[in-house]
């Protein structure tokens, strides 16, 4: 080998040498692998936006869930198991002695025919939305008038009359003769 071939070749391979050894060199608290300014500028903002878009999609699927459970239980209410329940008002037909009362969760009574009396053996009581009063236990009730039976806790409208009354219900209801 020429003398300028040889010095040649043993420059290429002390730079080789350098090369790797810098190289296993790099990492070190003096010369970090990542830059401070690739942290800050490209990898966080990366992060961030990953970190946001899992969020949303978490909280889009959280809600979707609750809906759903909620639309699924509105139906279930609205449905009843003693009626055929829903938005709108029914005609319901009442005979003598027979109570109606909520199946599950509150009705709306207008009395339009027949007589009735309140029944409340919990003593709370059922308001008249027309009047804007309550009825109590035994208490004769006024046609024409809308109560409330908030809940299926026994309290309910009960016929006296000696004819079929009728009334309107809004709600899942139940006719339930003592």
């Amino acid at each position: 080998m020429k003398p300028k071939t040889l010095t040649a070749a043993l420059a290429g391979f002390l730079a080789g040498v350098t090369l790797v050894a810098a190289s296993a060199a790099a990492g070190d608290a003096n010369d970090p692998v990542i830059s401070l300014s690739y942290l800050q500028n490209v990898f966080a903002p990366e992060m961030r936006a990953s970190a946001e878009e899992a969020a949303q999609n978490k909280a889009r699927e959280v809600f979707n869930a609750e809906r759903d459970a909620l639309a699924a239980e509105i139906r279930q209410s609205l449905s009843g198991s003693g009626s055929t329940a829903s938005a709108e008002y029914q005609t319901v037909r009442i005979s003598k002695g027979q109570m109606i009362c909520p199946d599950g969760g509150s009705i709306e009574v207008l009395l339009r025919r027949g007589s009735y009396v309140c029944v409340d053996p919990v003593g709370e009581k059922i308001p008249n939305l027309t009047r804007g009063g309550e009825a109590g236990d035994g208490a004769e009730l006024t046609l024409q008038n809308l109560y409330i039976v908030p809940k299926d806790d026994g309290r309910g409208i009960k016929a006296v009359a000696e004819a079929d009354g009728w009334v309107m219900v809004r709600g899942a209801y139940k006719l339930v003769t003592p």
